[in-house]
């Protein structure tokens, strides 16, 4: 039928001019209607002047989403937000989508909307003003969007009725833009057969003249800007919205909303003065205070007598907001901002702001986090940096760590982290890691317990706050730069913040976010982060990319207690109605991350030298090795056996031989907290050749807690009280151990004979 429309309307047309020609206007067929729409009601949207997204647009519920932070944060406040309107003598528009569904051109001629209100019969010229267009040519299956501006004449809501045109000529089509209910199933009749809700019109309330904000983003040339914004991943990028007031009264208040998705950084005191590189740091290192809660998206007021001298912002006037946007998240997106605004205390306004934007994939981080034998630090902290851009020079101006009880030292060696990452191209980087003295853990640790028992055994909710806390940052580079500015802690903190929620509302599906914030703080002891600054070599732009909440030390099952107290109650709580569902949240809370339980012994062997000689016509070579096990738990006191069996135990390294063991096999030891014991060993190597140091297995036993005071645990006997075992686990070699080399005295010496 399609390959038929161009012939078929073409004897519409010749069928018309001979109908139009053969009657008068008055006199043509009332009901001559033109099978075949044009209009896609369900896609038109009403734009109001100022704003450069609709309220009735696709992100309805990013808008929505916003209005209820705005006015959540209002509670106790007076001040109402309305909905957006038009004003009168204002015009707005109403954006058309047009779709061809003919394989031919159509021509729609003086094409405009009808426009009515509630109160019936109005003369359109009496309610709003439309403007009509002369002519659409639309393609073959052309799909485009028309706007129809209207400006209103009275303080009432406006119903968008109808499009009007003309077909061709002289064929007057009044094509209906109401939208077809929803389907009804209330009723069996209603199921049975296909009942719909009223269809509805869309409607635009319209009031008296009054204040009125208008937002656009403008560049360095004061001159307004609507395209995309294009961010390297982790960028500060530097945006400046113009905020004018177009109404007829002051504004006195104006707050900015903004969604989570992008991090926002308000600087209404910058004054068009860019946020340059950041400063030297004298030192290697700097401790920060931070609050250690997760906060939501808050709406932020625009201080106006600093920007204007004046309490108020007049009509006519504008004022230029200053932005840095950062993001990490390799994703395109939109950046949404309700800018809220008043004349007086009692009826607030908004306008929306939209852009969207796309961030470039920059930088790929990750690290790894292991014990070490050494008596000073207790783990070493590998991370590697891998530049995946295609076309990228990017320049690592400073790696940095931050903990809040562990101190993190960067590498001593001289070689300089200063350096340019060809796309593609990776580097590595090491640090040591030692717990903080006269560190908080132990407080905040009975905090988030005495917060999950009270949530899981329905005692209320705790009053106690979640203190502030220091972080200590440690830097490696060429030249330290510091991390202190306000811009860049927002930043850091945000990023956190975003990760902290994402994997908490991951691990507990069923727990509302709000709850989650309060139970457990944004830096826990044990986590350590990763902070690259860098910069591009060709421009001065420059950012922040982060590797967030990696775990280190010993941990021993901080809730379980609690969680074995909410088991034995069987009772349930608003988030677990049936049994099933309260097993399911316990065991959310036993996996998680402050819950988590691990071995705290750690075995390294050595020989006492790497190579060997020996005379095997005398015999087998006996090689003493030292096992060094030590307790990195500084709580729990540990039993250990080290049985040396003489048999594999790693699959790697096949081609050397087995080491096997001479005199005593097996040692039973006991460990307090933080401690370390040595065993001295005989290998027993009866060929040359080299020798893998396996042929053993730990297995361990570890206790309940030593009471603890002041942050160290109290001088006690472990092996005088009653031991109770709370975890047990089982070492094997991993293959990593190291090599012995042992040579034949005999056969070395005849070659060196035979060579002279």
């Amino acid at each position: 039928m399609s390959d038929t429309d161009e012939v078929v309307i073409d004897d519409f047309r010749q069928a018309l001019q001979h109908l139009e020609s053969t009657h008068p206007t008055e006199e043509l067929p009332s009901d001559l209607i033109l099978p075949i729409r044009f209009c896609v009601p369900n896609q038109c949207t009403v734009r109001l002047g100022g704003q450069n997204e609709s309220f009735l647009s696709t992100d309805k519920e990013t808008w929505e989403s916003l209005e209820q932070i705005w006015t959540d944060s209002r509670r106790k406040r007076k001040g109402k937000l309305e909905r957006p309107s038009a004003e009168i003598g204002r015009q707005f528009w109403l954006d058309v989508v047009l779709e061809n569904p003919l394989e031919t051109d159509v021509l729609l001629k003086r094409f405009t909307i009808h426009v009515s209100t509630s109160e019936g019969n109005v003369p359109q010229e009496d309610i709003a003003i439309a403007q009509v267009i002369d002519e659409i040519h639309l393609y073959a299956k052309e799909r485009r969007t028309v706007s129809i501006g209207l400006t209103p004449k009275v303080a009432k809501t406006l119903v968008l009725t109808e499009a009007r045109y003309y077909f061709f000529s002289n064929l007057p089509v009044k094509e209906p833009l109401s939208i077809r209910g929803k389907r009804l199933n209330d009723t069996v009749a209603q199921r049975q057969e296909a009942t719909y809700a009223p269809s509805q019109f869309t409607k635009v309330p319209v009031r008296q003249v009054g204040c009125m904000l208008s937002v656009e983003q403008v560049d360095e040339d004061d001159e307004e800007g609507d395209e995309d914004i294009v961010m390297v991943q982790g960028e500060i990028y530097s945006v400046v919205l113009r905020i004018t007031n177009r109404g007829i009264e002051e504004i006195n208040e104006v707050w900015l909303t903004a969604a989570d998705n992008i991090s926002i950084w308000i600087d209404p005191e910058k004054r068009g003065k860019g946020h340059d590189f950041p400063e030297p740091l004298s030192g290697s290192s700097e401790e920060i205070s931070v609050h250690n809660i997760v906060t939501g998206t808050r709406p932020f007021l625009l201080p106006l007598e600093t920007l204007t001298s004046s309490p108020s912002l007049p009509p006519g006037h504008f004022i230029d907001v200053h932005f840095l946007l950062h993001s990490e998240d390799i994703i395109d997106s939109t950046l949404n901002i309700l800018v809220t605004y008043s004349n007086d205390a009692d009826a607030y306004f908004y306008t929306c702001f939209a852009r969207n934007f796309e961030i470039i994939p920059a930088l790929s981080v990750s690290a790894s986090i292991d014990p070490t034998s050494s008596d000073v630090c207790s783990y070493t902290l590998r991370a590697e940096v891998e530049n995946i851009s295609d076309d990228l020079e990017i320049e690592l101006a400073q790696l940095s760590t931050s903990s809040t009880d562990w101190v993190i030292h960067p590498p001593h060696r001289s070689t300089s982290l200063h350096t340019t990452i060809l796309p593609h191209q990776t580097i590595r980087r090491a640090f040591t890691l030692g717990r903080k003295e006269g560190s908080e853990t132990e407080e905040i640790k009975e905090l988030v317990v005495d917060k999950v028992s009270e949530f899981l055994l329905g005692k209320g909710t705790s009053e106690r706050q979640i203190p502030d806390t220091t972080l200590r940052i440690s830097h490696d580079g060429t030249e330290h730069r510091s991390l202190a500015e306000s811009h860049l802690q927002f930043f850091i903190r945000f990023t956190r913040m975003r990760q902290h929620i994402r994997a908490l509302t991951e691990a507990f599906p069923t727990v509302p976010r709000q709850v989650l914030q309060s139970l457990f703080p944004l830096y826990g002891p044990n986590s350590v982060d990763i902070i690259i600054l860098w910069k591009l070599p060709s421009s001065a732009r420059y950012g922040l990319v982060t590797f967030c909440d990696m775990q280190t030390g010993v941990a021993h099952g901080l809730l379980d207690r609690v969680i074995e107290q909410a088991m034995e109650r069987k009772g349930k709580s608003i988030y677990a109605e049936t049994k099933r569902e309260h097993e399911l949240l316990l065991q959310h809370f036993k996996d998680c991350v402050w819950n988590r339980e691990t071995d705290p012994l750690v075995v390294s062997v050595r020989p006492s030298q790497p190579v060997f000689e020996h005379d095997f016509t005398r015999g087998a070579c006996p090689i003493p090795v030292q096992f060094t096990v030590r307790n990195y738990s500084p709580t729990n006191p540990v039993r250990y056996v080290l049985r040396l069996s003489g048999s594999r135990m790693s699959p790697t390294h096949l081609n050397s031989f087995v080491a096997t063991y001479s005199g005593q096999l097996t040692y039973h030891r006991l460990l307090p907290p933080s401690q370390s014991t040595t065993v001295n060993a005989t290998l027993r190597a009866r060929w040359a050749g080299q020798y893998l140091l396996d042929g053993w297995r730990l297995e361990v036993d570890v206790g309940e807690a030593i009471p603890i005071e002041d942050g160290t645990p109290q001088e006690s006997n472990p092996a005088a009280e009653p031991w109770k075992t709370r975890a047990r686990y089982l070492q094997h070699p991993t293959g990593s151990e190291g090599i012995i080399l042992i040579k034949n005295l005999v056969q070395h010496n005849r070659g060196t004979i035979a060579q002279d």
